[in-house]
């Protein structure tokens, strides 16, 4: 007996967009699947949660200089913004910030082997200390 191959739907970029923004609340793939069928989404839940991982899965292979080019640029912009508006504790936050990420860089072009270490512990604190006192 010849196994029957299903066809191929083409999932709808808007339907896995949603769910990817479904699955990144936290919401169990119960949930997701429950909230994908009560939209009437046209794609089956399984394979539009299969989507959405793969979008996940694309967006952890990225160019480091793309991405440390955009953060410069977000904490320039951040620091014009706050100095625009007088927010100057802020301001110099996105400066001392930017210091640190340019140390950073150096220190991984230098081939500090702590410099990778210490990168990824002060990401960790870099949306607390942009955002200031909570």
């Amino acid at each position: 007996m010849a196994k029957r191959k299903t066809p191929a739907v083409r999932l709808k970029a808007e339907e896995v967009n949603q769910t990817a923004k479904w699955v990144l609340t936290g919401a169990s793939a119960a949930d997701v699947a429950e909230a994908i069928r009560a939209a009437n989404f046209e794609g089956e839940p399984g394979a539009l949660m299969m989507a959405a991982m793969e979008q996940f899965r694309a967006a952890g292979n990225f160019d480091p200089d793309i991405v440390r080019g955009f953060v410069f640029e977000g904490i320039r912009d951040l620091y014009r913004k706050c100095n625009e508006s007088g927010d100057y504790a802020t301001a110099l936050r996105a400066l001392k910030e930017l210091e640190r990420m340019a140390r950073n860089v150096r220190d991984q072009q230098e081939g500090d082997p702590q410099a990778e270490d210490e990168e990824a512990d002060a990401d960790a604190e870099v949306a607390g200390a942009l955002a200031g006192p909570t």
